[in-house]
């Protein structure tokens, strides 16, 4: 069970990878730069490359973390299935590296694409690594929602560009309060566990009455900075489709006050609920970005 578990967040992280790559591209499109598939692809390879090397790290870390616990009798340091992941991962990172001086063989980077390039390496290592990691804890969903929602879409901007462009903060603070809420919606379904097995979360870390004010603030906030991007520039026919997420994203708002009064909470509603809101934004600003 574990292990499909992790198999099903392994699909869903790349496929958030995906849509927030296209959602860059789409800034590119919609700014009037002309589409070069090949860099596109060969850049979006890279994305994906770097997310599963990540993934297959952090999780042959972890795997050997719990054998040294105790936590787990079946996962031993000599277990095949994380000499499995921790191969993986070097394999990931070698054609990580064979992309990368493809990429700057064809000069399809410039040094700022390079820096953002660097800067997303240092992240994956920073979320992977466990003598790292273990400085992050209570923080690693900020930094992880950072890495998704800001330099993804800014890759994929920038290597169709070659340039930055104020679109991309518009787009992208907003995704990261809406990430984060629907992240502390998840930690609070999973609270009591992450507390009886000492997982020190974000929601962990602030406590679940913070943590319910903060998603609450979180979705609000989001969506005033969408208003506020228009103020500063971001055409209108952009963000009307976007606000449309409100109703859902005051539903959800609702339905954590309720929880907070003391009502009998469903999880998996106000989580699916959450990352709903989420992935409906993304979907309908890449939309709009394509279509405009």
């Amino acid at each position: 069970m574990g292990e499909d578990k992790s198999i099903l967040f392994t699909l869903v992280y790349v496929a958030e990878a995906l849509t927030l790559f296209f959602l860059g591209l789409g800034v590119a499109h919609y700014l009037g730069f002309q589409m070069d598939w090949e860099h596109s692809f060969l850049g979006l390879g890279w994305i994906i490359l770097l997310l599963l090397s990540g993934i297959f790290l952090r999780s042959s870390f972890l795997s050997q973390s719990y054998s040294s616990t105790g936590k787990s009798s079946k996962n031993t340091p000599d277990d095949p299935k994380i000499s499995r992941s921790f191969i993986l991962a070097i394999a990931l990172l070698a054609s990580e590296a064979s992309l990368t001086v493809l990429l700057i063989s064809k000069a399809f980077i410039t040094p700022q694409t390079l820096f953002i390039m660097v800067c997303c390496v240092i992240g994956m290592l920073l979320l992977s690594l466990p003598t790292i990691r273990n400085y992050l804890n209570g923080f690693q969903e900020i930094l992880f929602s950072f890495m998704m929602v800001f330099f993804i879409p800014l890759f994929g901007f920038e290597i169709q560009a070659q340039d930055v462009h104020r679109m991309i903060l518009m787009i992208t603070v907003p995704l990261f309060s809406l990430r984060l809420s629907a992240t502390l919606a998840y930690e609070l379904a999973t609270y009591a566990t992450d507390i009886k097995q000492l997982n020190s979360t974000l929601l962990v870390r602030i406590g679940w009455q913070n943590g319910m004010f903060l998603h609450n603030i979180l979705i609000l906030f989001g969506f005033l900075l969408i208003i506020l991007a228009v103020i500063f520039g971001m055409s209108v026919s952009i963000a009307l489709p976007a606000m449309g997420g409100l109703i859902l994203g005051l539903y959800q708002i609702w339905a954590m006050r309720k929880i907070a009064e003391g009502r009998k909470p469903i999880w998996r509603s106000l989580v699916l609920g959450d990352f709903s809101l989420y992935v409906l934004i993304v979907y309908l600003l890449t939309y709009s970005f394509w279509v405009r």
